[in-house]
């Protein structure tokens, strides 16, 4: 594409210069959390819902949309009648409610799971990238998890759409890169649950691996559950058949394996609505007022994948907005380089390695509808253009990180910069 392109010509200029309970009840207090938070008018105690429920909430077929919420809540300590709740969203199957407590609790939002989140989650990674990112600042604070959903505050404030990304100036993706940056620098140790028992001490830092990023795992869970479809079942043929999505996955697996980027602590999902602003918090011009949601998915990840995550599009894409995103990203890691040409080379190198990720931001969630679609074959209309969008968008940019793909070569370009720089200042300084 003429974005992608102009996004290479960037890069190449500078560059030739896992618990035994699953529950989480924090200490502090309730009424210490959300005594601040903003009240509104009270509501009907009814929820306001969708006309129908979707099929793929399996515990709502057979209690109230309140009967389900009040026992949630109450597994979570909250007994007290609610003032108010109202759907938020549904996203893809998962229900988001927000919840106006009595005045010494406040407002929460309750996430349940649902089966396809299940599906893809084991219990203990639940609501455990959302744990971490709220007690670090970078998401809402948690207040209660367990296999079947979870609590946290309600932070005010609007999500993000494309247009905030794309359009205008760079200052709100500038607010978002520095956020990213710290939830980049968490230690990698913080992106899986704890074990209930260490068999033994871990290695030395220089015989340990570079932890796998946790997106093939999540791959692999909707691939087998895409194989293990009954051929003779009345349902319509897949959009993509299995083996087809098999193959695909192992050899962008394959790939990524030999481009060896980097992996953090990352979000996993870092699409703009999963992005919150509070415009009252965020007049200092710093980056307050910006908060992750949704850490579903997150945990270890490649660094480009959140990064490029937030830019993709359909539309078209603002090299200006995502120049500066990097730029202002690269700026707020700890450590960030002070002299120019290495910062140049540094960013240069950032930018291939977003692009690079391009094609596995696609597959993920083009396997994501397909398996969806399998599971809930009753949701296909709906979701069938998405999963066909997304894996076309996939086979269009799989080449790119092929042996003679644009994207891999401005990635071995930059690093090449970069290590003749570190070899020149090795030799100066020898």
């Amino acid at each position: 594409s003429i974005a992608r392109s102009l996004i290479l010509a960037l890069i190449v200029a500078p560059c030739s210069a896992y618990v035994a309970s699953y529950d989480v009840r924090h200490p502090v207090s309730l009424a210490q959390h959300h005594g601040h938070l903003p009240r509104r008018a009270a509501l009907n105690l009814d929820v306001r819902r969708r006309a129908a429920a979707p099929a793929c909430i399996a515990n709502l077929r057979s209690q109230s949309h309140e009967e389900t919420l009040l026992h949630f809540l109450k597994e979570a300590g909250m007994t007290a009648k609610p003032e108010a709740i109202e759907e938020m969203s549904a996203g893809f199957c998962n229900w988001v409610y927000r919840v106006d407590m009595p005045a010494l609790v406040g407002s929460v939002v309750v996430k349940l799971f649902s089966p396809l989140a299940k599906l893809r989650l084991t219990p203990p990674l639940r609501g455990f990238g959302d744990e971490v990112a709220g007690e670090r600042g970078l998401g809402p604070q948690l207040l209660f998890r367990n296999a079947e959903g979870l609590i946290c505050d309600f932070v005010p404030g609007d999500t993000l759409t494309e247009a905030h990304i794309h359009g205008g100036t760079a200052t709100v993706p500038r607010r978002i890169a520095t956020r990213l940056a710290a939830l980049h620098s968490v230690d990698l140790e913080h992106a899986t649950p704890p074990q209930p028992e260490q068999a033994a001490a871990p290695p030395p830092a220089e015989q340990q691996q570079q932890q796998p990023a946790i997106v093939w795992d999540f791959l692999e869970s909707m691939v087998a559950h895409l194989e293990s479809a009954d051929p003779s079942a009345d349902a319509p043929p897949p959009l993509v058949d299995a083996a087809t999505v098999r193959r695909e996955v192992a050899r962008m697996r394959a790939r990524f394996d030999a481009l060896e980027l980097p992996v953090v602590v990352g979000h996993g999902d870092l699409k703009p609505s999963n992005v919150m602003m509070d415009e009252a918090a965020s007049s200092d011009g710093g980056d307050g007022g910006v908060c992750f949601i949704d850490f579903e998915l997150a945990g270890a990840h490649y660094r480009g994948y959140d990064l490029f995550k937030l830019f993709r599009t359909a539309g078209e894409m603002s090299t200006d907005n995502m120049g500066a995103f990097l730029a202002q990203y690269l700026a707020s890691l700890p450590g960030a380089p002070a002299c120019d040409e290495r910062r140049g080379l540094m960013l240069a190198e950032l930018q291939a390695e977003s692009l690079c990720s391009e094609p596995l931001t696609w597959l993920e969630a083009a396997v994501f509808f397909l398996f969806a679609i399998r599971e809930y074959p009753t949701e296909e209309a709906r979701w069938a253009p998405l999963a066909k969008q997304r894996w076309a968008a996939y086979l269009a940019s799989a080449a790119t990180v092929e042996a003679d793909g644009t994207a891999l070569q401005a990635l071995e370009t930059a690093r090449g910069a970069r290590r003749t720089f570190e070899a020149r200042e090795a030799a100066a300084s020898a």
